[in-house]
């Protein structure tokens, strides 16, 4: 099973071919160690040396040099909207109280359902 331990960035990534791609969720991308499966049926152990967060157009560098794109998987979110600040940053509170991952935008906050 090819095995993938390290990741080039998005940024970095200058239009290189890629051998297979991998659709992941929250969870998968957050993993150090992962067995996945790509689109063309490859499966891919994903074992990183230290926590990494994988974004969409990722790479990862297999040990034969492939590289696989990475793809978040679309998920269902809640979305909860305030009509004032306070209101707003009294959410985040709570949630950053919990150690919720969430996305702030200027007038509203997403989170994963759960």
């Amino acid at each position: 099973m090819p095995r993938a331990s390290s990741v080039l960035a998005a940024g970095h990534r200058y239009d290189r071919p890629v051998g297979d791609t991998v659709i992941l969720d929250y969870a998968q991308r957050n993993a150090q160690k992962v067995t996945v499966t790509g689109v063309k049926g490859t499966a891919i152990e994903i074992d990183l040396h230290q926590p990494t967060r994988l974004r969409t157009d990722d790479l990862l560098v297999l040990d034969d040099n492939t590289l696989v794109e990475v793809v978040a998987a679309p998920e269902p979110l809640i979305e909860a909207r305030t009509a004032d600040v306070a209101g707003l940053t009294r959410l985040a509170w709570h949630l950053g109280d919990r150690h919720v991952p969430v996305q702030i935008l200027p007038n509203r906050i997403r989170t994963h359902r759960d």
